[in-house]
């Protein structure tokens, strides 16, 4: 080979080696590339992920120093269910502070007019005591009451009407599982003489002790408690009756939160008594109550009666009374107080119907409450000192003479015998102390009686 052809030869062969280095390097940068690029996998040292989790890499150094790129997600994004607001929401507690009260069923009622109301549906608490009404119809009321098996105390409000984007509430009732209890007492309003040691009130009357008089007088007219007095209670599905102890107190527990009636039977029979029955509704644990008669209410009998002694039935029989000037001061020229006179009297009104027989009675007049004024009337035979009544009657062909109407005063020994006792005592000490008797009048007019009732009062009609 000649110089020329070797320096060929080697010029070659320099080009093959720097093609071939050329290629290799380019080999070594596409692998080293693709490497960088692959994404790492390192075995979870997790028990479980979440559906759709991704396991992350162990903080490695040079999982430190090379960010891995983000492989881009291809699921797509969902949005966010919205939940409709609820008609109402409310929630049920209990203690205090208050505390949540888990599955307790609600109810909810729909008001319907001249019907009964329609059950709308049911909700059950949360564990945090929590409930909501949904899907109700608006513009109609509705009533929410929680079914626990003791009472609850009702909301501010008990009912609402729906409105439309409109959440009513929240209401919270305050659960009681010992329920609730009733309470209260049983008493007289009629005067007690027989805390009164009269001798003694006497000498205090004689000796101007008004202090003591006043004392003896408030005594006399407070209200004593009744003892042995059975009271019954009644409600939605619930009768009971308690019996009153030596204070007149009665108690029944263990209710169900509502309304209810509480009453008893007065020991006397004296028509509408006042404060016998009372209409109670339990929105708190403890609810007070208190019932009260008056044991010398008057009961009136006596027959209507033709000229000749015949009886007249269907009569319609009337007690107007006629009340002292005494117990409403002496300012009875007062507008006011002739008002409240007038009221006075107008409920205190009694009629009766007479039978077959011309028989009629009329129940619960009230008597002369002073004691005082009764005295005046055994001394003095003032009329007017005491409450009486005139009767009147009407019956079909029948007219009533003025001359013939009973004027009857409202006393029976009830209020006799405590008034003759005072004035016994007065005449004891006007003798011990030298004072001379003041005449009397005779013997006043006293209606018969039997027990508190007073008897005898016939009327006498005449025919048209």
């Amino acid at each position: 080979m000649t110089g020329r052809s070797r320096w060929a030869f080697a010029a070659i062969m320099t080009l093959c080696i720097v093609a071939w280095l050329l290629w290799s390097h380019r080999g070594e940068r596409q692998k080293e590339s693709r490497e960088k690029a692959a994404p790492v996998f390192v075995e979870s040292t997790t028990a479980s992920l979440p559906p759709g989790a991704r396991p992350s890499a162990p903080a490695t150094e040079s999982t430190q120093a090379d960010s891995v790129p983000a492989v881009a997600s291809t699921e797509k994004s969902v949005a966010p269910v919205v939940k409709p607001s609820p008609d109402a929401e409310g929630r049920v507690v209990v203690g205090e502070p208050p505390r949540g009260v888990p599955g307790v069923t609600v109810a909810i009622e729909m008001y319907r007019y001249d019907e009964p109301p329609l059950q709308a549906g049911f909700a059950v608490t949360d564990e945090n005591g929590r409930f909501e009404m949904s899907a109700l119809e608006k513009g109609k009321q509705y009533t929410i009451t929680p079914l626990v098996r003791a009472g609850y105390t009702t909301p501010w409000a008990e009912s609402f009407i729906v409105s439309p984007g409109s959440t009513h509430g929240p209401y919270v009732f305050v659960w009681h599982p010992e329920g609730a209890t009733i309470v209260g007492t049983v008493c007289d309003t009629a005067p007690d003489y027989s805390r009164i040691d009269f001798e003694k009130a006497v000498r205090a009357a004689f000796a101007h002790d008004t202090a003591e008089v006043d004392e003896d007088y408030k005594t006399m007219m407070a209200p004593h408690p009744k003892a042995n007095v059975v009271v019954k209670l009644s409600g939605e599905s619930v009768v009971r009756q308690a019996l009153t102890g030596p204070e007149g107190l009665f108690e029944f527990p263990d209710l169900m939160f509502g309304e209810y009636e509480v009453w008893f039977d007065p020991p006397v029979k004296a028509g509408p008594a006042e404060g016998v029955k009372q209409k109670v509704k339990v929105t708190e644990a403890r609810v007070e109550v208190k019932l009260t008669f008056r044991s010398d209410l008057v009961n009136l009998k006596g027959r209507v009666l033709d000229m000749n002694g015949r009886p007249i039935a269907d009569a319609k029989v009337t007690a107007v009374y006629d009340v002292p000037r005494s117990e409403w001061g002496d300012d009875m020229d007062s507008g006011e107080v002739e008002r409240a006179r007038n009221e006075w009297v107008a409920a205190h009104t009694r009629t009766a119907i007479s039978g077959s027989d011309g028989s009629y009675e009329l129940q619960g007049l009230e008597p002369t409450a002073r004691l005082f004024d009764v005295c005046g009337y055994l001394a003095w035979g003032a009329l007017r000192a005491v409450r009486h009544v005139g009767i009147h009657a009407e019956a079909e062909g029948f007219v009533q003479r003025k001359e013939d109407m009973p004027d009857v005063p409202i006393l029976t020994e009830t209020q006799l015998a405590p008034a003759r006792r005072w004035l016994k005592a007065v005449l004891e000490e006007m003798h011990r102390q030298g004072v001379a008797e003041a005449p009397g009048r005779g013997e006043p007019y006293l209606p018969a009686s039997d027990g508190n009732t007073i008897t005898g009062v016939d009327v006498v009609m005449e025919k048209r």
